[in-house]
Formats: C-alpha cells, sequence, structure tokens
C-alpha cells in the first residue's frame, strides 16, 4: 500500500480504505458514532456559550508514551509497588486551559483506596485523597518540585508532584467552581486497568504498520456524555476519548484504518458534522471508569 501523509496546508489526512478483513479490536474501543456524541456534547454543554476555556483535548507523543509506560511499570516494578490502573487526571492552568496528566495507581491499604501516585525522595506521594474531593489533602509542598523519580506524565513531559497537584487543583478553581450553578459535579479523572491502555497502543501501532500510516501521538480528547436518566448518575459528566493523530500533526485525528477520506477529525472544529463515515476499524478508544462518582473506589 502507497503511503499517505498528511495535508499541511489543510491539516486533513486522507486515508485509501484497506482490504475488506477482520480486525480483533481493543475491548473498551468505541465506534464513530458514540465518539461523534461525546465531541458535541462537550462542546455543547461546556464550550459553546464561550465560559470555559476553548481547549478540546490533550496531545501525547507516541514514542514518549510508548517509554512512559514502559519505564513506570519497569521502576514500580523494582520498588515492589504494585500498580493496578492508570488514571488520567483531569488538570488546567490558572487560565483555565484544560490538560490531561497520566499517573499510576495503588491500593491504599491505610485509606482502602485506590490512588493515583508518584514518587519523591524514595516515598510515595499520593495525588489526591478522596476523587470527590475539591482539592487534593496535600497542602505541604517541601520536597515534591523535583522530576528525577516522577511517575506523572504531563504533554510536555514529566511534571513533579507538586506540579500535577497544582493543576489538578486549578481544574476545580478554575473549571468546576465557576461553573457549578450549571453542573453541580463533574469528573475529575478517567481510569484504566494496568494493561488496557498499554494494549491500545500495541493495537494502534501495529494498524498503524500495516497500513502504512504514520502516528505522531494520541490526543485525549474531552467528551460528555449523554444528560439523559438512561446513564444513571454518569449523566452529562466529563469522560475522555482517544485516537491517533497523523505524522506532522496534533490536530488531524484518524478515526478508522481502514475508511474514506471522510474518516478524519479536525479538532480546530467546534463541531464535528460529517455523517459519511463507514469505517469497519476504529481507532477510538474509551469506556474507562470515571470519578467521582463513585465517591470511592472499591
Amino acid at each position: 500500500m502507497k503511503r499517505h501523509v498528511l495535508n499541511s496546508a489543510a491539516d486533513v489526512f486522507v486515508l485509501q480504505s484497506s482490504a475488506n478483513k477482520q480486525v480483533a479490536l481493543p475491548q473498551k474501543s468505541i465506534d464513530i458514532e458514540m465518539a461523534k456524541v461525546y465531541y458535541n456534547n462537550f462542546y455543547n454543554t461546556r464550550l459553546a456559550n464561550g465560559i470555559q476555556n476553548q481547549t478540546k483535548a490533550t496531545w501525547f507523543e507516541l514514542d514518549g508514551l510508548k517509554n512512559y509506560f514502559n519505564n513506570v511499570i519497569e521502576l514500580c516494578a523494582n520498588r515492589d509497588i504494585e500498580i493496578t490502573r492508570f488514571a488520567f487526571l483531569l488538570g488546567a492552568t490558572k487560565k483555565g486551559n484544560r490538560t490531561v496528566l497520566i499517573a499510576p495507581v495503588t491500593y491504599d491499604e491505610k485509606l482502602d483506596l485506590q490512588r493515583a501516585f508518584s514518587l519523591d525522595n524514595d516515598n510515595i506521594t499520593y495525588l489526591y485523597r478522596f476523587p470527590g474531593e475539591d482539592h487534593s489533602d496535600v497542602q505541604n509542598f517541601k520536597g515534591l518540585h523535583s522530576t528525577s523519580q516522577s511517575l506523572v506524565l504531563s504533554s510536555s513531559g514529566m511534571v513533579s508532584s507538586a506540579k500535577a497537584i497544582e493543576l489538578y487543583n486549578n481544574y476545580h478553581d478554575t473549571i468546576l467552581a465557576p461553573n457549578s450553578d450549571k453542573l453541580a459535579s463533574d469528573s475529575r479523572f478517567v481510569y484504566y486497568e494496568k494493561g488496557e491502555f498499554e494494549n491500545y497502543i500495541s493495537f494502534l501501532c501495529e494498524q498503524a504498520q500495516e497500513n502504512n500510516i504514520g502516528i505522531s501521538g494520541i490526543n485525549a480528547i474531552f467528551g460528555a456524555k449523554n444528560d439523559y436518566e438512561s446513564e444513571g448518575m454518569f449523566a452529562n459528566l466529563v469522560t475522555l476519548f482517544f485516537a491517533p493523530t497523523v505524522e506532522g500533526s496534533k490536530t488531524a485525528v484518524i478515526t478508522s484504518f481502514d475508511a474514506p477520506k471522510e474518516n478524519v477529525l479536525d479538532l480546530r472544529n467546534d463541531r464535528w458534522d460529517s455523517t459519511k463515515e463507514k469505517a469497519l476499524i476504529t481507532t477510538m478508544f474509551n469506556r474507562g471508569s470515571g470519578a467521582p462518582p463513585p465517591y470511592h473506589w472499591d
């Protein structure tokens, strides 16, 4: 198959459909229509009124992601720290620019909770106490400013525990609190069991190689659940879905490995309105667990 490259002027990726074949999708893949609903819900409920910052996604470089998971898993194994999950924490700058941080999760016997953590001075630093609280319970940041043992990944690289907690707290102060009259509560993070997101990365790399497509990274794209009674306690809460970006771009999202050129999401657009997709192999990943709710993890 001929390799297709990004048209940088239009920032649009054109992908030729591959032969009809069966491909085993990751368990938590979602189809294009569901991703479209989440994307448009997020714009309509969070961005359309112009009150919240217009950030729609956080981009992670692909090799950086692969190295992160390999290094963190090896480091924790060498220290006999059991990683149970990986959390994608919602953060923000002081100006309200959304971001996403990735951190490992382990079981805290003292509180009987699963908690995201980093390392500082050879000790575990838990980044928050309960997901339902407005701010992290960490208030003394002495010794928490180094990245030498950091386990927290941002879009620009590893960040210290102090910085991760600052961004986590900012999310409440700049995103949630100013809109509390419209949303009584919202998600603070999304998590996946250990191995699930790593398998998703492997799936993307395998499919990209098989279809001769260059992938530059993965976007964590902000979405929102439907505000339906059937969604229960998760109605209208923020979620994240994930999709790869083509080589040379951070905003041209490949939505299928077996699709015509219409199967692309341009993150510069407010809404995702195309209805021409006839994709067989979706690239998108979601169906993670969000918190809160529940107030406590199992």
